[in-house]
């Protein structure tokens, strides 16, 4: 005796329980982001302007400058004002290490930041593989048991653009540190020893 074969209609509705089942499992926790506002309790007083991320003092932690002031990181647990400027682009004009500020129409030069270490890592991408200016390129240095990233950007506020060379503050971290470059057709490239307080130049390498 033959079996009865199940109607096309009943095989629909068992996919579609099963597909529902599915898609149910897979996002039945979907992750949440929660975003607290910690501009006062920081310190920070900012604008509606673009603002500038750059490590100004060579400490190792990311300073800002707004369009109402210079804020220093300290240690990534407070902002403390140490300057006025507007909205402002970053760049090292006087290859001396450390960054310098371009704000307002007038040219600041950093008079510190030589107590510490630091790195410029200049990426340069082939044009055909991975555009010539590196764009979207990412690059990671660890210096003892820290790690910073930076990536190569292009627009980096209204009207202005940072420099495209990628500056690191290592603080007091004499030693050599570890280079990681995560090209923007997701290849990546290693310098297991770089020295501090000189400028690594790296092009991209398209594997044949």
């Amino acid at each position: 005796m033959q079996a009865a074969r199940p109607s096309q209609q009943l095989v629909t509705v068992i996919l579609a329980a099963i597909l529902l089942a599915t898609c149910t499992t897979l996002h039945a926790d979907p992750p949440t982001v929660v975003f607290e506002d910690k501009t006062d309790a920081v310190g920070l007083t900012l604008s509606n302007g673009a603002a500038c991320w750059a490590d100004f003092d060579a400490d190792g932690w990311v300073d800002i400058s707004t369009g109402v002031g210079v804020f220093r990181n300290v240690s990534g647990k407070t902002f403390e004002k140490i300057g006025h400027a507007g909205a402002a682009v970053a760049a090292d004009y006087d290859n001396d290490g450390d960054l310098d500020l371009v704000s307002a129409g007038r040219l600041f030069e950093n008079q510190g930041g030589k107590q510490y270490h630091w790195l410029k890592v200049k990426l340069q991408g082939d044009g055909p593989v991975v555009n010539r200016a590196a764009i979207g390129a990412q690059v990671r240095v660890t210096a003892g048991d820290r790690i910073l990233t930076r990536q190569v950007e292009a627009g980096t506020g209204e009207g202005n653009q940072n420099e495209l060379t990628l500056h690191f503050g290592l603080g007091q971290h004499a030693d050599a540190v570890r280079v990681e470059v995560l090209w923007p057709n997701g290849s990546k490239q290693e310098i297991r020893e770089a020295n501090p307080n000189s400028l690594l130049e790296i092009q991209f390498q398209a594997k044949r």
